[in-house]
């Protein structure tokens, strides 16, 4: 399972990437943001429960929401 995990960060975080932030605000969910040297950000969620998770998220003021399936790993990038 590591492996895949691992791929899947590879994939999205550049070499030289900047954590800018962590969150594990519950044990439900599992959140890192990075800043990629291309000044892209990416935000990594793990949601390690066997329940689908709906998601709020604000970035510069403005709020998107969606879901992250269950025992699954995402990414989105901007």
């Amino acid at each position: 399972m590591s492996y895949y995990y691992i791929k899947h960060f590879s994939r999205s975080i550049a070499p030289g990437a900047v954590r800018i932030a962590h969150s594990l605000y519950t044990h439900e969910l599992e959140a890192t943001a990075w800043k990629n040297p291309d000044n892209s950000c990416v935000l990594v969620i793990h949601n390690p429960t066997d329940e689908k998770k709906q998601i709020h998220l604000r970035i510069n003021g403005q709020i998107t929401s969606f879901s992250v399936e269950s025992e699954s790993i995402m990414s989105l990038r901007w």
